[in-house]
């Protein structure tokens, strides 16, 4: 969603924000020194650049022609080769997005917290939610698969959603075969997570 927010330059940076409403200042919270326009802070700007440095295997944007939002897109789904970075392709635009999203993160917080940028501790978020994030990107064939059970038993999953007042709880049995048997779902109480998942389970 963010990705998508950025490449139809619907981000309310300062610049974009001042189409709209009258704002006395409009240069950028990092360095001061431009308007803070999508182009600027994701890869102009001075502190920016320091973070795609660090974070991407010694990657400068400023030496790639971004012109418009929808190129630093294009950059992201189609990442030029980094000569330092053994990961496949589909890794580097994992790391070129979380980079983007954690320069907006740390632009906000300066806005609406006013705490001032760690750019070491941005350069930690986003080496841990990469290893999150790159987990679900393993190659299928190293993927753990629901797998039918023994021959004359049956193997049961269960499920639960958890709102503010109810939890909707389901269950799914199937047989040695992966055929299905039964399906229960209802709506009860809600609780924690644990006694929600417990009662699905009796």
């Amino acid at each position: 969603m963010f990705l998508w927010r950025l490449a139809v330059n619907a981000l309310p940076t300062r610049d974009n924000l001042s189409r709209r409403f009258q704002i006395a200042d409009t240069s950028c919270l990092f360095c001061r020194e431009c308007t803070e326009t999508p182009i600027h802070l994701f890869t102009k700007c001075n502190a920016s650049r320091a973070l795609w440095f660090f974070a991407c295997w010694g990657f400068k944007p400023d030496q790639i022609t971004l012109p418009n939002t929808e190129d630093i897109i294009k950059l992201v789904l189609q990442p030029p080769k980094l000569c330092n970075c053994a990961s496949d392709q589909e890794m580097v635009s994992l790391n070129l997005a979380l980079i983007l999203e954690e320069i907006w993160q740390s632009r906000n917080r300066v806005l609406h917290h006013n705490i001032r940028w760690d750019i070491l501790g941005s350069i930690r978020i986003i080496q841990t939610r990469f290893q999150v994030c790159s987990s679900s990107l393993i190659s299928p064939t190293n993927r753990q698969h629901w797998t039918p059970p023994p021959l004359g038993w049956i193997k049961i999953n269960v499920d639960a959603a958890i709102s503010s007042n109810l939890a909707s709880i389901a269950v799914f049995a199937r047989n040695h075969l992966g055929a299905p048997i039964k399906t229960w779902a209802r709506t009860i109480r809600n609780s924690t997570p644990l006694q929600v998942e417990t009662k699905a389970l009796l």
